[in-house]
């Protein structure tokens, strides 16, 4: 048996989708204030650890997948609220390409529930656009690196500009002794 909604979050007329937005928005912004089960709300706060999920979602959108997998596996620990764990673990997944582990974080929060929600609304959207995507199926990799041999090779021949092969002016009429002299008399001028 299910337990019975809030009277205030009546379905099917415009005040009750409204209230329905704010309580899911709550949801999502609460999640990061409420104890973490490890302690790690003892040493990072809510918003510092909100953070750390936008850049692994952020980072994970532009390739950096391995970054964003150990900020992953730190999920529970970041965000105690499970709903909301959940559904960054899906979103976590779908910005790296897993569209196959996000698929079942969403059948488990449809299982919660939470099916009708916009964040899961919004994830299903999402994991549908990346699934279409041709160039974004299967886990995403690293950007690669460019190869030192792609580069052009340098030149190991000596410079042959007139700047480089000038001799260094000589300075016959001061003394060897000198040292009132500073060392950018000697750089040929240009």
């Amino acid at each position: 048996m299910l337990p019975a909604l809030p009277e205030s979050r009546t379905f099917g007329t415009a005040r009750g989708e409204a209230t329905r937005r704010r309580d899911d928005l709550d949801m999502t912004t609460n999640a990061f204030q409420s104890p973490a089960t490890s302690d790690t709300s003892q040493w990072l706060d809510a918003a510092t650890r909100q953070h750390i999920v936008e850049l692994a979602l952020a980072g994970a959108q532009h390739g950096l997948a391995t970054q964003a997998r150990v900020i992953l596996g730190a999920l529970p620990s970041l965000v105690p609220h499970e709903e909301a764990c959940l559904g960054l673990h899906a979103a976590l997944l779908i910005a790296l390409g897993d569209t196959s582990a996000a698929r079942v974080c969403l059948t488990e929060l449809a299982a919660r529930g939470q099916a009708d929600a916009p964040t899961a609304n919004v994830l299903r959207h999402w994991l549908e656009a990346t699934e279409a995507d041709p160039t974004r199926r299967g886990v995403m990799q690293p950007s690669p690196v460019p190869l030192m041999s792609a580069m052009p090779p340098l030149l190991s021949m000596p410079c042959a500009s007139p700047v480089c092969a000038a001799p260094a002016p000589s300075h016959a009429s001061s003394s060897s002794s000198s040292s009132s002299s500073s060392s950018t008399s000697s750089l040929p001028s240009l």
